[in-house]
């Protein structure tokens, strides 16, 4: 006769008091669950979350696993006394487009888990944009993009901080026939509550007084700034001897002024991180940025045409260049020619500028090409191999480029490693092939073009156990005798995305400071 079995919960034989299997959701440890569902996206978090009360209580009390939700509070008008919502505890939220007059029935145990707050086109008053602040003690990220004030309670002063907040953004673009001017107090009350800021954005329509007021205050901390210069404000952040910025974004400039800016940046001689527009463009011949030891740099151009006259930067890895879609770029005199990674955006190369531009950067990694405009006059024709062969990565979006370009470029890239097409409007199954042909090192390809399940042929005849990842998607919908044959073909060895969606080749926005 079998010995009684041992009971998993009380270790008793027999047991006496435990008549069933043990729940495991009880007998693990939290703290492992967290480490388990920080394997889990997003989706599969929230099925876990829904499965039973103990997982959900897990990923409810783990600010971690909190922080990868995001609550978008949209179709709201008004937030009153009669708005109460069931909302999922999340580490970022999005107010948009509404009148915020009243939360503080809601607001304090959902505020409390917030790590990022955005609160864009929204009316509200001082005193209750503050209230909802006092509640969000660990907030982190904070952006008030064209927000309209309401006229309310004032607010004369502020008795809490908010000492985990490292990036405040804030936009001022418009005016609203239902809002009061902007409080002239807001930025010196910003400054008091949020004195461990150490990333800046100030754009729009700000009295630059109360700007360089707040800049004083955060002098210590503040590591980045991005913001609408003037000649006079660039004169005062000179003089401010504890201000030792890593990041600086020039969003626009009223008048260019050699002398101001030569005197600006010798004396933030520490930044690697630079953002600049058309209207600042001169700046990048002068002695004074080939002082600079620059790792990054960015040119918004936003004239009609722009020539890239740039002195010699040893250190610079990253160079980004974006414009309008009829933005006009001459490469001739750009001497960047240590960058290892390069994303044009929405620009049109002039004549065969680019062209010898990407001669001279024998490092080059990374080519990132989105919503650029290649004309018919560019020609690879008399580039050989050895000037791509560093070229591991090359992402092509919304691009217009002429097929036969797109050939050579596909040839003159042997070690390529990661291709990734998205609405490239000439590739059809042709391409697919002749990229299948001449790229013999892809580990990962991504494509989503105007393409046929005769690629799917091309790709499994071409592609063996070398493909890590596959992510492919056509206009349309794969039929499930293509998907089967993908996965039949690739699986265990590579990963399958199908359907696939990526973010568009974008620069960042208002808000985002570190890569």
């Amino acid at each position: 006769m079998d010995s009684p079995r041992l009971c998993k919960l009380c270790a008793q034989k027999p047991c006496n008091q435990c008549h069933s299997e043990p729940d495991l959701t009880a007998i693990v440890p939290a703290e492992l669950w967290t480490a388990i569902f920080t394997h889990l996206d997003v989706d599969e978090l929230l099925n876990v979350r829904r499965t039973c009360r103990t997982w959900k209580r897990v990923v409810d009390g783990s600010r971690s696993l909190r922080a990868r939700f995001r609550v978008d509070f949209c179709g709201v008008k008004a937030m009153d006394g009669g708005y109460r919502p069931v909302v999922l505890p999340a580490g970022h939220a999005e107010l948009g487009c509404c009148e915020i007059l009243a939360v503080d029935h809601w607001w304090g145990s959902f505020g409390q888990g917030l790590v990022s707050l955005e609160v864009n086109c929204c009316g509200v008053t001082l005193g209750t944009l503050f209230g909802m602040l006092r509640g969000c003690g660990s907030l982190k990220e904070l952006a008030l993009i064209q927000v309209y004030y309401l006229a309310g309670d004032e607010v004369g002063w502020v008795d809490f901080r908010m000492e985990q907040l490292e990036t405040l953004a804030l936009q001022n673009d418009r005016s609203d026939e239902r809002a009061t001017a902007v409080p002239d107090n807001l930025l010196d009350l910003l400054g008091k509550v949020c004195p461990r800021v150490k990333n800046l954005a100030v754009s729009g329509v700000w009295n630059k007084k109360a700007v360089l007021r707040m800049i004083e205050t955060l002098e210590s901390t503040l590591e980045g700034i991005k913001f609408d210069a003037t000649n006079k404000l660039l004169r005062a952040l000179s003089m401010l001897k504890q201000l030792r910025l890593r990041r600086v974004a020039i969003l626009s400039l009223t008048k260019y002024n050699s002398v101001v800016f030569g005197f600006f940046f010798q004396a933030q001689r520490y930044i690697t991180d630079l953002s600049v527009d058309s209207s600042s463009i001169m700046f990048l011949s002068q002695a004074e940025f080939r002082q600079l030891k620059l790792t990054r740099l960015r040119v918004n151009v936003r004239a009609y045409k722009a020539i890239l006259r740039t002195a010699q930067m040893p250190t610079l890895k990253y160079l980004e260049v974006s414009g309008c879609s009829d933005s006009r770029v001459h490469f001739e005199h750009c001497k960047l020619t240590s960058v290892e990674e390069l994303r044009l955006i929405s620009i049109q190369p002039m004549d065969n500028s680019l062209t010898d531009y990407l001669l001279s950067c024998s490092g080059l990694r990374t080519l990132s090409l989105g919503g650029v405009t290649i004309d018919n006059g560019m020609s690879l024709a008399y580039v050989c191999e050895q000037n791509f062969a560093s070229l591991r990565k090359l992402q092509m979006h919304l691009l217009t480029i002429p097929r036969r370009v797109l050939f050579q470029l596909f040839q003159l890239c042997p070690n390529l490693e990661h291709l990734e097409l998205k609405h490239v409007w000439c590739v059809n199954d042709g391409v697919v092939l002749k990229l299948c042909q001449s790229l013999k090192t892809l580990k990962r390809l991504s494509l989503h073009c105007n393409v046929s399940e005769q690629s799917v042929d091309h790709i499994i005849n071409h592609h063996g156990q070398h493909l890590r990842q596959l992510d492919f998607d056509v206009f349309g919908e794969l039929s499930e005798r293509a998907r089967k044959k993908l996965l039949d073909h690739f699986t265990p060895w590579c990963q399958v995305n199908n359907p696939w969606h990526s973010n568009y080749i974008a620069s960042k926005t208002l808000v985002q400071f570190n890569d």
